[in-house]
C-alpha cells in the first residue's frame, strides 16, 4: 500500500527502554514542507506534546494491550478539521501554540509516572527562564504565595529539597525543551 509520501522529517527520542519515532510528511507534491517542519522543529515537538497528551488514554491502552498499529481496515484515516487547522502553516505561531495548548504533561524518562498541570508547567516554563516568584506571579497572574506553593508540590513531586536541585533535575531532564520560544 502506498500513501504517496515522499518527504518528511523523523524527530528520534530515547525514552526510559525504548525509542520514540515521530514522522512528519508530506506527499511528493509538497516539496517545500520539509524546509517548513525543519524552520520549526520546536512546534513539532509541541505538537508531540499535545498529542501524547490528547492521546494519553490510548497510548496507556496499547502499551498494556500491545496493540497492532497498522492493518488493511486502518489503511483509511479520517481527520477533524479542527485538527487540521491547528497544524496548517497559515496559522500564526501564537495560534498553534494555542492551539496545541497542554492540559496535563506527563514526562518520560527519569521521570516517567509523574503528571503535571498545565500551571505547573508554566510555573517551570517560568523558573527555567530564570524568574523570582513575584515576576512569576505577575506573568501567570498569581499571587507570589501561590507561586511558592505550586514551588513547595513541584520539589515534593520532584523530589528536590532546594529549588535550585530543582531546577538542576529540569534542565537534566530537558524540561526546557518543553517550553515554547
Amino acid at each position: 500500500m502506498t500513501f504517496d509520501i515522499d518527504h518528511g522529517v523523523t524527530i528520534v527520542k530515547k525514552v526510559s527502554d525504548s525509542v520514540e519515532l515521530c514522522y512528519f510528511g508530506t506527499r511528493s507534491k509538497n516539496n517545500d514542507v520539509v524546509n517548513h517542519y525543519l524552520n520549526n522543529l520546536d512546534l513539532l515537538e509541541r505538537f508531540i506534546l499535545y498529542f501524547k497528551d490528547q492521546a494519553a488514554e490510548i497510548i496507556r491502552t496499547a502499551e498494556r494491550q500491545k496493540i497492532i498499529v497498522f492493518n488493511e481496515k486502518f489503511s483509511k484515516v479520517e481527520v477533524d478539521e479542527q485538527d487540521i487547522n491547528a497544524i496548517k502553516p497559515t496559522n500564526t505561531r501564537e495560534q498553534f501554540l494555542k492551539a496545541t495548548q497542554l492540559k496535563k504533561l506527563h514526562p518520560d524518562g527519569e521521570f516517567q509516572g509523574l503528571t503535571l498541570s498545565a500551571r505547573e508547567m508554566d510555573v517551570i516554563a517560568c523558573l527555567l527562564r530564570g524568574m523570582t516568584s513575584e515576576e512569576t506571579g505577575k506573568s501567570l497572574h498569581l499571587s507570589p504565595r501561590t507561586i511558592e506553593d505550586y514551588l513547595t508540590e513541584l520539589r515534593a513531586k520532584f523530589d528536590a529539597p532546594t529549588k535550585s536541585l530543582l531546577i538542576q533535575k529540569l534542565r537534566r531532564a530537558d524540561f526546557i525543551s518543553y517550553i515554547p520560544v
